[in-house]
């Protein structure tokens, strides 16, 4: 990892902190871990309610849950990979093998939530359903996606 050099006193100067954030140490400059998982649960929400609306009355609600969660979280994958981690740090966050087996499990659990909490709360229109399941879908993949990603971090460096 890049040290900092400081100017006379403890604080790092402009420069160093632009020389420290090369390309390998893009994800730990501040707001990309964040920005990532914001960007997860939005596309995977508008994209979940989306197609809750698209197969309303093809699938039964269980299944239109878990499908719902599962393109949410797929195109969320897909748009962080290709459009915002490729053009902000340089790196992906998984091969699309690993995001789609990340999605398929998340949206078997989010969409599986969804579909309780909504039989709970009684008959909610389907974009809602879709919805819910692709945030919770997309809340869990973020939480596979972060926790990987530290994975790959060597031992005793610091990730922050």
């Amino acid at each position: 990892m890049a040290t900092l050099h400081t100017s006379g006193s403890h604080r790092p100067t402009i420069a160093s902190c632009v020389r420290a954030a090369t390309p390998n140490d893009a994800t730990h400059l501040p707001g990309v871990i964040t920005a990532s998982l914001t960007t997860i649960i939005v596309v995977s929400a508008f994209i979940g309610g989306f197609a809750g609306m698209l197969f309303d009355d093809v699938l039964a609600p269980s299944a239109l849950a878990i499908t719902a969660g599962f393109l949410g979280t797929v195109t969320a994958g897909a748009t962080l990979n290709s459009i915002f981690s490729h053009a902000w740090t340089g790196e992906r966050f998984g091969t699309a093998i690993d995001i789609v087996t990340m999605a398929a499990v998340t949206s078997l659990l989010g969409g599986l939530a969804s579909h309780q909490i909504v039989t709970a709360t009684g008959p909610i229109w389907s974009g809602v359903t879709g919805m819910l399941a692709g945030i919770l879908s997309a809340v869990l993949l973020g939480t596979l996606m972060t926790a990987a990603h530290k994975e790959e971090d060597p031992v005793g460096e610091d990730t922050h």
